[in-house]
């Protein structure tokens, strides 16, 4: 009979802290988090000269995840694919990512880690502009439960580089470029002079209805 006491106590024990255990997992193993840093300070030798610096958050705390990348690029209607090297850098969880991008083209720059203790995965796009040394764009993949992180699928790189072919074709097309605003002023100039001959034939139109 105190076995079985025991044995009925205990069952609504183990059914309540149940939920406990299953939330302590959720939290020990959620998504991990990615940003991206841009641009690096130049003061300091240890990223003068990188592309961006990356960090991986578990939760709130950053960590030295491990961390790949690649620059994902269209040049001349080809397809191209270089690779990023990447160091770590001053607090724990921070690395600098390193390329030679060329200048011809257009790049984006796809970058994921790891989570070392979820391992899950987490990637984020970045779209570069101004002679592909600079950073224009950046997107975070999410998930659709959730909107959680996740780790880029071929389709989002594609759609980021074709994202950073119309922004560079946009800013190409720019109203305010030099030979546009010239053409403006010439146009303007030329409206000004025709003014005064536009006026005087008014005048003696009215002139001859008087008269």
């Amino acid at each position: 009979m105190r076995w079985r006491a025991l044995q009925t106590f205990a069952r609504p024990a183990i059914l309540a802290t149940a939920p406990l255990l299953v939330a302590a997992t959720i939290a020990i193993a959620g998504p991990p988090w990615i940003s991206i840093e841009y641009p690096p300070n130049r003061l300091d030798k240890d990223t003068r000269g990188a592309l961006a610096l990356v960090r991986i958050y578990h939760h709130e705390n950053a960590g030295q995840f491990p961390v790949e990348g690649t620059a994902e690029g269209i040049v001349d209607g080809q397809r191209v694919s270089l690779p990023l090297k990447f160091s770590a850098v001053g607090d724990e969880g921070v690395w600098a990512a390193w390329g030679k991008i060329p200048e011809e083209g257009n790049w984006v720059l796809a970058i994921h880690g790891t989570d070392g203790i979820s391992k899950a995965e987490v990637s984020i796009l970045a779209a570069l502009a101004e002679g592909n040394q600079e950073i224009s764009f950046v997107k975070v993949p999410r998930s659709r439960e959730g909107n959680w992180p996740r780790a880029a699928s071929d389709r989002d790189v594609e759609s980021m580089l074709q994202t950073a072919v119309v922004m560079a074709e946009a800013q190409g097309r720019s109203p305010f470029n030099a030979i546009t605003v010239g053409e403006a002023a010439m146009g303007l100039g030329g409206a000004l002079l025709l003014l005064p001959f536009g006026l005087a034939a008014v005048r003696r139109r009215r002139e001859g209805e008087v008269a």
